[in-house]
């Protein structure tokens, strides 16, 4: 039989109505710290505004058998500006959970006194003297994305015009002119009609009343 763990991993989330959701149980850290990643990268479908991993140890009472070892607040990302942009309060580590971004922000490994970040989609990488630096960084790439999302949108309106050739009612009408002079023009304008007759130029022709039909007269008898 083997023994008990003389210690548990419990990992959880906070909702914004101030609800603890525990997500189980475990008996090493690793496994609730992925089980607690898996489930943070949920944060666009749930309103979470803190998580937790908390390791309690067995067969004590109270609060003096738990330790927390992680804690982290969910803010607006920089860059993409959605909320899911988890910061650990312990190490001021953070990374965005949403969807296409993966924007992050952590410690230099070699230099105490430096803070990298980054965005994958595009391998930025910058090193920064502080967090509200990294910040700082963060949130030009998010200014260049909108301002970029805006240049794209024009684009892609006459790459639209282009693929369905669409002529503008101007461009047409220069086109016909060019194409048919200058009768072409007047029909166009609706000029040079002024031969045609109108309603008001036709006589108009009154009823010619109806004969009614004469009674036929029958035959006289012959005496």
């Amino acid at each position: 039989m083997t023994d008990a763990p003389a210690e548990v991993f419990v990992p959880s989330v906070e909702q914004s109505d101030g609800s603890i959701v525990g997500l189980g149980v475990f008996s090493s850290e690793p496994i609730a710290m992925r089980v607690l990643k898996d489930f943070l990268k949920r944060t666009e479908q749930m309103d979470l505004i803190a998580a937790a991993l908390t390791k309690w140890e067995i067969d004590l009472i109270g609060h003096e058998g738990s330790t927390i070892i992680l804690r982290m607040s969910n803010r607006i990302c920089p860059v993409c500006q959605r909320k899911t942009f988890w910061f650990d309060l312990n190490n001021f580590n953070a990374h965005c959970e949403g969807n296409m971004c993966g924007a992050w922000i952590e410690d230099n490994i070699h230099d105490e006194e430096i803070i990298d970040c980054g965005w994958p989609p595009t391998r930025y990488l910058h090193q920064s003297r502080s967090i509200k630096d990294a910040i700082a960084e963060l949130k030009k790439i998010g200014a260049k994305l909108h301002a970029a999302g805006q240049r794209v949108s024009e684009l892609s309106d006459e790459a639209y015009a282009e693929a369905f050739e669409y002529e503008a009612p101007k461009d047409r009408k220069e086109r016909l002119m060019r194409q048919f002079g200058e009768s072409g023009e007047s029909s166009l304008l609706g000029e040079g009609d002024e031969d045609t007759p109108t309603a008001e130029d036709t006589p108009v022709i009154e009823d010619t009343p109806v004969i009614e039909d004469t009674p036929v007269i029958e035959d006289t008898p012959v005496i």
